[in-house]
């Protein structure tokens, strides 16, 4: 069967063309994890939008649909044919909306899908890509880019970050999202056991069951 994947659309077009290349790499380490056999891809233009073409021997399942939905390019699936293309719909596994990691903006910023590329090469690298909640360490979280992803797919997210600022901008935006999403939520302050002092005081979220997004995902997110 044939299917076609419409890239996420970006504004940074040197960036967008960088991805038009790199998607096929991410798509290929996660389809040998994830089972899929054919795979002869490539990304052609259709219209104004770019989609990577694949092959896959069988039908995808539900299971292999919400892996694919993870790509950090994933904007649209298609089931194609000679004469149609037709939007898949399955289940969007994600615990938080994704723009939980874009909508922080400021200077020096890790571009939100470069991260989920790296985090998605590294994960389905390894045997651990199908378990239920994965734990993820930051040792320089930054106002918390990969810690966002990380809570996007449902992961325990943990990150150390020197600058009080940046820790105190993360926080604040955090419990602002959590507010304005309705999501139920407990700060809990802590301080770390270490032989020195922290610079900051350390603090720890609990949302009490991240909501899991119920829609149904047929092509746009």
């Amino acid at each position: 069967m044939k299917y076609a994947i419409m890239l996420k659309p970006n504004s940074n077009i040197p960036f967008f063309e960088e991805l038009t290349r790199m998607c096929q790499y991410e798509a290929k380490i996660m389809f040998d994890a994830i089972g899929i056999r054919g795979k002869e891809m490539e990304v052609v233009r259709i219209g104004k939008g770019y989609f990577l073409e694949f092959d896959s021997e069988e039908a995808l399942n539900e299971r292999q649909l919400v892996h694919i939905g993870r790509l950090s390019f994933f904007y649209t699936l298609f089931e194609m044919n000679e004469d149609w293309m037709k939007p898949v719909e399955f289940e969007d596994a994600a615990y938080f909306t994704e723009d939980l990691s874009v909508r922080l903006k400021y200077t020096g910023k890790t571009n939100e899908t470069f991260t989920r590329m790296m985090m998605n090469v590294a994960l389905y690298s390894t045997k651990h890509w199908d378990r239920e909640r994965l734990d993820i360490l930051d040792p320089v979280s930054g106002k918390g880019t990969t810690l966002f992803e990380g809570l996007v797919m449902g992961a325990n997210v943990y990150g150390a970050e020197k600058s009080k600022t940046s820790v105190n901008e993360m926080q604040n935006y955090l419990l602002r999202y959590l507010k304005e999403g309705r999501y139920k939520h407990q700060p809990e302050p802590a301080r770390l056991k270490a032989t020195a002092r922290p610079s900051v005081n350390p603090s720890r979220f609990r949302c009490t069951g991240p909501r899991r997004i119920s829609r149904t995902r047929m092509g746009s997110a």
